[in-house]
């Protein structure tokens, strides 16, 4: 296959093109820039027909760039329709995935290598921003992304976690490294949303709480934690060996600790005599 040119005005989305989501539009202009800086270097991918199998985003920015022309590998997809048996519109859509599938993207150290390698050759971050055609700030943050979680995968989620005080930043980074959590954008987000609200005193003992296996009510946290009335911080002593009791009992019917004694507190408080009943427990009990 050679690389040919056309004028991307000339191309069009093929039907058998999977992607109909498209990235964030920061991220989608950050890439233009990109091309429009550094160039295509990646050719689209088009049947005879001038259809687009892979490339869509590079095609895009072509026309948002005001390219005249553009790479594109040709390829005959009614050719390999004959000779494998398959239906065109398969060959089509089997050509547009497996052009995506193995595109693995640079670790967080190797960018970070990258970068400071740049750095030391005497570029600095606003020439290295220029030269590659993103923001200054997207370099920084590949400067400091091999210390911020893996399980961060979206531009969104990380500046979200770089706008946050650096003391619950780290309790952040032990809580998204729960396995239940690291590779699942929707707690990610949630753990991301509460970070912003909460406390650092409430981000510590979430992190607990899930380093001990007790679940997390994420949404009642959440909301918990966006409330402006005053906290109250009541301190219970038990022996180790009812506190380790009352964890179990809490992993085995999958209930938040805070919504849990919240909800004991507020039923202490209508009865007139159960904290008082607790507190001359608590004073007589020797641990």
């Amino acid at each position: 296959m050679k690389i040919e040119k056309r004028d991307p005005r000339d191309l069009e989305v093929s039907n058998n093109n999977p992607r109909r989501i498209l990235p964030e539009s920061e991220d989608l202009d950050e890439m233009c820039k990109n091309i429009k800086t550094i160039g295509m270097l990646e050719p689209i991918i088009i049947n005879k027909e001038n259809q687009i199998l892979a490339g869509q985003l590079r095609w895009l920015c072509a026309l948002k760039n005001d390219f005249k022309e553009v790479p594109v590998i040709v390829v005959d997809t009614e050719e390999i329709a004959k000779q494998t048996g398959k239906p065109k519109n398969v060959v089509e859509t089997l050509i547009a995935l497996s052009s995506d599938m193995f595109k693995f993207k640079l670790k967080a150290d190797d960018k970070h290598r990258a970068i400071e390698l740049l750095k030391k050759e005497g570029l600095k971050t606003s020439e290295i921003a220029e030269n590659l055609g993103v923001s200054e700030r997207s370099v920084v943050m590949w400067l400091g992304r091999a210390k911020l979680p893996e399980a961060l995968t979206s531009q969104s989620q990380i500046t979200k976690f770089l706008k946050l005080p650096i003391k619950k930043r780290d309790y952040l980074k032990s809580i998204l490294r729960a396995p239940h959590i690291k590779n699942n954008d929707y707690l990610k987000n949630k753990v991301l949303e509460f970070g912003m609200e909460a406390k650092v005193r409430d981000l510590q003992e979430v992190a607990k709480d899930v380093g001990e296996g007790i679940t997390v009510d994420w949404d009642y946290r959440i909301q918990e934690a966006k409330k402006d009335e005053k906290k109250v911080l009541v301190r219970l002593r038990f022996s180790e060996v009812l506190w380790e009791q009352f964890l179990n009992f809490l992993r085995e019917k999958k209930i938040d600790r805070q919504k849990f004694f919240v909800a004991v507190l507020k039923w202490a408080l209508r009865n007139p005599y159960a904290l008082e009943t607790l507190r001359r427990y608590l004073q007589e009990e020797s641990y």
